[in-house]
């Protein structure tokens, strides 16, 4: 297995690329970006290795940790994103 050449973290990309078809759509698309721009380093190289298309394993090899540990490592972002989520919904309910 070959190594895997460093992503260009480019969040920002994804929203001048975005087709969103609502302007709820794209605001969740830009609350999403900052809220990985806003994550530790290592955890932006491995969402954005997994938004790219990688294995949990090809990931691991990366950033030289387990399969199973990069799956923690995702499981943990996701559930901190829908915290976020939950609680920025909460603030525009006030």
């Amino acid at each position: 297995m070959g190594a895997i050449t460093k992503p260009k973290i480019d969040f920002d990309g994804l929203i001048e690329g975005a087709n969103a078809e609502s302007v709820d759509a794209l605001d969740a698309l830009i609350d999403a970006v900052a809220y990985a721009k806003s994550l530790p380093e290592r955890e932006q190289k491995i969402l954005m290795l997994f938004c790219e298309g990688y294995t949990l394993e090809q990931i691991g090899v990366q950033v030289g940790l387990s399969k199973g540990r990069i799956s923690q490592i995702l499981s943990a972002i996701k559930q901190k994103g829908e915290k976020m989520a939950i609680d920025s919904d909460d603030n525009y309910a006030e």
